[in-house]
């Protein structure tokens, strides 16, 4: 199999991790980069690739700062409100890594408002009336260009594959066994919101995490 261009390594990196210079496993660790980099990805709630002409349709608050959900945020294209197109003198590119534009006019709230003594704008109705054209995202090790992937977020993915291929063939459940007695302990430690992820990959990733309000 070929790996796509977004994977957080390589395969010659992992090969050189676990001293592998043989090309028999090589399909199978190229799933397991493959798995490795989506587990990454799931569990930071973002992707981490390099995209050109990302077109996204973003949420506005009524907040000088609107954001985009691929970082970081390289250049920005275009924004349009409702199809029209915002001057590009009306905003700057504020904060790159949590992919932040900011506005001194500020981004106009879009909720549905209800008329009590005065208007208010009701909470979760926001719709996304701004289209942002922008390219982002980090340089992956298998895209073309400078590369400019964190080297402990390849360092997390190359810890889960390792791992994952020194575990081949056991039982991921069973946590302690014994050979003299032939005794074994089951349970999975493995949550939802861990994604199946150890913590010493979760102590890589917790500070490229994005909570889920924030990747919406």
């Amino acid at each position: 199999m070929a790996l796509s261009d977004g994977v957080l390594t390589l395969l010659a990196t992992v090969k050189t991790e676990l001293s592998i210079s043989a090309s028999t496993d090589d399909t199978y660790l190229e799933r397991l980069i493959e798995t490795a980099s989506d587990m990454i990805e799931a569990y930071c709630n973002r992707t981490f690739s390099y995209t050109a002409a990302i077109v996204e349709t973003v949420r506005s608050y009524g907040f000088t700062d609107l954001r985009v959900s691929r970082m970081p945020l390289k250049t920005i294209t275009s924004i349009t409100l409702d199809g029209s197109t915002v001057s590009s003198s009306n905003y700057t590119l504020h904060n790159a890594n949590a992919g932040i534009i900011h506005s001194r006019y500020g981004w106009g709230w879009s909720a549905a408002v209800f008329q009590a003594a005065e208007y208010h704008g009701m909470k979760g109705t926001e719709r996304a009336p701004y289209t942002v054209t922008y390219n982002g995202g980090f340089v992956c090790p298998a895209q073309t260009g400078t590369r400019d992937l964190p080297y402990d977020i390849e360092d997390a993915c190359i810890q889960l594959v390792a791992a994952r291929y020194r575990a081949r063939g056991r039982d991921p459940y069973v946590t302690s066994e014994s050979i003299g007695a032939a005794s074994e302990s089951r349970g999975g430690t493995a949550t939802a919101e861990s994604y199946g992820l150890p913590d010493q990959v979760k102590l890589i990733l917790n500070r490229y995490r994005r909570t889920p309000s924030a990747a919406t």
